[in-house]
């Protein structure tokens, strides 16, 4: 086998390997959010946060795209000061109102919703 063919399958494996990792990784986290209890607890909005990440792909003839990605998180204090992390869209990220205190529900690391306090 000559070694360029051997770098290549080398490459395509260790690629396969890694990429059935980060499935099974995300599988096991879905099952378990999936198995997790729904909660429902009285909380706070604590903070805000956005993760970026610029992504640059070249094009052809050397024409490149740079293309902005965006997390959001909301950090939730819980009766009791526990403090619950989560991945939210943007379009939630933007309703909430920090130090607003409602009913979070939860299952798992899922957000599923919150409901503000009425005044």
């Amino acid at each position: 086998m000559a070694p360029l063919q051997f770098e290549v399958i080398s490459f395509i494996v260790l690629f396969a390997i890694v990429l059935f990792v980060i499935l099974v990784v995300l599988i096991k986290q879905w099952r378990r959010n999936s198995r997790a209890p729904k909660l429902i607890v009285t909380a706070k909005v604590a903070s805000k946060h956005i993760q970026t990440s610029c992504r640059i792909r070249r094009g052809s003839s050397s024409i490149s795209h740079r293309t902005k990605v965006y997390w959001y998180f909301v950090t939730f204090e819980a009766e009791g000061g526990a403090l619950l992390e989560f991945s939210v869209n943007k379009r939630v990220y933007v309703s909430l109102k920090e130090a607003t205190s409602g009913k979070l529900t939860f299952q798992g690391t899922r957000y599923l919703g919150f409901e503000s306090a009425k005044k």
